[in-house]
């Protein structure tokens, strides 16, 4: 099943591009389920390639298989325009549009400078990226990042957020709630830590969310004598439910690209906490204004920002209130005008000389 921020924006995109009457089709590499859900005008082509070779050899021929695949589906479909999002995909999306006169906008999802990929990719990346029509990034951090690789055509476009229920801070739980898959990247051990040092324990952390350190972090929270107040509730489809629920919000991620569950908790109303990591949260936060930024992996200012919350609940009204602005900043419609505007100008632009 295909889960992550990166597929939330790009099934939130696809569905309102078609709903604008853009013709949109959707190539899935794998054929894999996809976590969100995508409208019935949207079509789906799945190609059902295997992704991951058991050693080099065959992970390179895997590669090729796949440039080869796409080639051909492009042949057929005869794009307007393809969007790619992902560094491998774009990667092979570049390569495979090759001398077809297919405008290509690729999209990096991450922070490329801690989201590392081996060597080969990140040299192909470097070269690759300078032939696409255009890199959108999420935030200028990361924008800048790759102007000093040489690459030009850059634009700079946020997600959009998903809009949640507002629900009165009277019929919320006593719930920290943090929200993403359970990698080292999301630094739920380090929340686990500041958790402990929550002086009313009559709250509670849940975490929404399933990855490969499931059983190490519920370990974790047996060793630190937290585990009857630390719940693990799994990927969730509606996350109305647990928004709704809970009064703080907290992003403990290590690195980021553009962090959409802050932005989902923001527009649900949720005074949130986030770690100042690299990159998305300082784009997102005032400090003390819609929300509150602690230095990255200082785990011990997280713990005094949760607690400073947890006993001020005239801050956190004050916080939740002016975090629903973000509604109106990253509202659909006017992110779906943003990636409309750049589909039109590599489209009108000049087919690139390779």
């Amino acid at each position: 099943m295909i889960v992550g921020g990166s597929q939330r924006v790009l099934a939130n995109l696809a569905n309102e591009l078609s709903r604008r009457g853009y013709n949109v089709k959707i190539i899935d590499l794998s054929n894999k389920e996809l976590f969100f859900p995508i409208h019935n005008s949207v079509k789906i082509i799945k190609l059902g390639i295997k992704t991951i070779g058991s050693n080099p050899v065959e992970s390179i021929y895997l590669n090729i298989k796949r440039i080869n695949i796409l080639r051909r589906r492009f042949k057929k479909e005869k794009p307007d325009v393809v969007i790619s999002f992902l560094t491998k995909v774009n990667i092979l999306t570049t390569i495979a549009s090759r001398f077809l006169n297919i405008p290509v906008i690729i999209s990096e999802r991450n922070n490329p400078r801690k989201d590392k990929v081996i060597r080969l990719w990140d040299l192909f990346r470097s070269v690759i990226y300078k032939k696409a029509d255009l890199l959108v990034t999420q935030t200028d951090r990361i924008k800048k990042y790759y102007e000093k690789k040489g690459i030009k055509k850059i634009k700079v476009i946020h997600n959009p957020v998903t809009i949640f229920e507002i629900v009165e801070e009277k019929k919320r739980k006593n719930i920290i709630i943090s929200v993403g898959s359970l990698t080292r990247q999301k630094g739920y051990d380090l929340l686990l830590h500041a958790f402990l040092s929550v002086k009313d324990k009559a709250w509670k952390l849940n975490i929404v969310g399933d990855g490969l350190l499931k059983a190490q972090l519920t370990k974790l929270s047996h060793e630190l004598l937290c585990q009857d107040r630390v719940i693990f509730s799994g990927k969730q489809k509606n996350m109305k439910k647990y928004y709704g629920e809970a009064k703080i919000y907290v992003l403990s991620s290590r690195y980021e690209g553009f962090p959409n569950v802050l932005c989902e908790a923001m527009a649900a109303g949720l005074p949130c906490i986030a770690f100042d990591c690299p990159t998305g949260p300082r784009e997102i936060i005032n400090n003390g204004i819609n929300g509150i930024l602690v230095e990255n992996g200082n785990v011990a200012a997280l713990a005094k920002a949760i607690n400073t919350l947890i006993d001020d609940e005239n801050m956190r009204n004050r916080l939740g209130k002016q975090a629903l602005h973000i509604r109106k900043d990253l509202d659909i419609g006017k992110i779906t005008e943003e990636w409309e505007a750049v589909i039109k100008t590599v489209c009108e632009q000049n087919r690139r000389e390779w």
